[in-house]
């Protein structure tokens, strides 16, 4: 595919607790067929939010370019319980 065909731009995508970034990329290349495709910063398994997905070689060689700029987290907190593993996906099992 030449230059001026080539398929490129920016996507955002609302990331799911349950996807992981990987699993995007990997879906997007499929739906694009576009093999390269990357992303702005990753996000941890069981967070949620915002994606900047580049789409295309003059995208994602300007990664850096979105990565150094400020970002805001807002996260939930439940105090007072631990699980087994230490983490949301399990049984709670102690409650103080």
């Amino acid at each position: 595919m030449s230059p001026m065909n080539e398929t490129k731009g920016i996507l955002l995508v609302n990331k799911s607790t349950s996807k992981t970034s990987f699993s995007l990329v990997s879906l997007l290349r499929k739906l694009t067929k576009v093999k390269k495709i990357g992303h702005a910063g990753t996000l941890d398994p069981f967070a949620s939010g915002l994606m900047i997905m580049l789409i295309g070689k003059s995208y994602t060689q300007k990664s850096l370019d979105f990565i150094n700029h400020d970002k805001t987290y807002v996260c939930r907190l439940h105090l007072g319980y631990t699980t087994k593993t230490f983490d949301t996906e399990a049984e709670k099992v102690f409650y103080s």
